[in-house]
């Protein structure tokens, strides 16, 4: 069996405690350490004036950049749709974001702090499985709904695990 390391991202929200506990039974019954990734520093206030409003669209612009460059490795064929379907919300986001009054910018300064610090402890959990030397990585949120059958559907996944680390030998399932 592989050496594989497990990590659970969370932010302790109480209503989600039942779904941390739900998994650290689950890889428990396993024989897998899990690690807690939980601490993330506090969420800013959106900067005043133009300032805020570029942070806002710099942000919402590299998400919406990624989103599109990984839907074009998914459809190959499709690239010059998608390049011209990009184009065309860039240019709708861009102004809506300048239309927009500056109390609606909260929510969306929010959310892309929010989704910084996630994916910053995505990549802990990265750091931690290579400096464990681990041969696989299992990375959950703790929205995870760990269902009867995840046990069982687990354990399928992590007997399949040892041929495809043959083939790729550092593995992280996210």
């Amino acid at each position: 069996m592989p050496q594989l390391q497990a990590y659970l991202i969370h932010h302790h929200d109480p209503a989600r405690q039942p779904q941390r506990q739900a998994i650290g039974l689950l890889l428990q019954q396993l024989g897998i350490p899990l690690t807690a990734i939980s601490e993330q520093p506090p969420l800013l206030p959106l900067p005043a004036g133009w300032r805020g409003r570029w942070r806002v669209l710099r942000g919402s612009q590299a998400r919406l950049a990624a989103d599109f460059a990984q839907r074009r490795l998914r459809q190959p064929g499709r690239r010059v749709e998608l390049l011209a379907r990009e184009a065309r919300v860039r240019a709708k986001q861009l102004l809506q974001l300048l239309g927009c009054p500056e109390p609606q910018l909260a929510p969306a300064w929010r959310q892309l702090q929010l989704e910084r610090i996630v994916s910053a402890k995505h990549a802990q959990a990265w750091q931690g499985a290579l400096e464990a030397r681990a041969d696989a990585a299992l990375v959950f949120e703790d929205d995870v709904a760990v269902m009867a059958d995840s046990l069982q559907r687990l354990g399928a996944l992590l007997e399949a695990l040892p041929p495809l680390l043959q083939r790729y030998p550092q593995l992280f399932c996210d």
